[in-house]
């Protein structure tokens, strides 16, 4: 059984009472398991270290799905993905838990993100695509506007900045 929880600015639409707080262990457990799973595919072993990290400072997690609408998703009572997109029409998190992969999942959730973005007056929406997330995103009718070299806990990793107009 799919479960896609939905939470605005922080709460759960359904349950109110519910916060993004709530979840943020599944949310980890999403985002570790992506990166760990399919990571070593596209980056070396000291770039996937530095991003996973990410998962260990469930502030900064939280402080973005806590903005505009994000997802969680549970198959079978198991968290299996996440997405999230921001009031201003930018992807900031678009993540598979790596025993859900090639599934779908990332591709349903960017599909809800972006009837959103859409519903909420977006005219185009942004992300910072990684190796595995670029392509999916072109399949969506993403377009690379800049190949971008930043630094994450002092690593440089290749990403695109991808856009799709509305």
């Amino acid at each position: 059984m799919i479960r896609d929880r939905r939470f605005l600015d922080g709460r759960d639409i359904q349950d109110p009472m519910a916060r993004i707080d709530d979840v943020m262990g599944e949310v980890a457990d999403i985002y570790r398991s992506a990166v760990g799973t399919v990571g070593p595919a596209y980056y070396g072993a000291e770039q996937v270290a530095a991003w996973a990290r990410a998962a260990d400072k469930p502030t900064v997690l939280g402080q973005v799905m806590a903005s505009g609408l994000a997802l969680l998703r549970t198959v079978n009572g198991r968290p299996a993905a996440l997405g999230q997109v921001s009031h201003g029409g930018h992807i900031g998190l678009l993540y598979v838990h790596g025993a859900f992969t090639r599934q779908g999942h990332g591709a349903q959730l960017l599909v809800q993100l972006t009837d959103h973005a859409r519903r909420q007056g977006a005219v185009a929406l942004t992300i910072d695509a990684s190796y595995f997330s670029a392509r999916l995103a072109a399949r969506h009718g993403f377009i690379v506007e800049a190949e971008e070299r930043p630094d994450y806990a002092g690593v440089r990793f290749t990403r695109w900045r991808m856009r799709l107009t509305l």
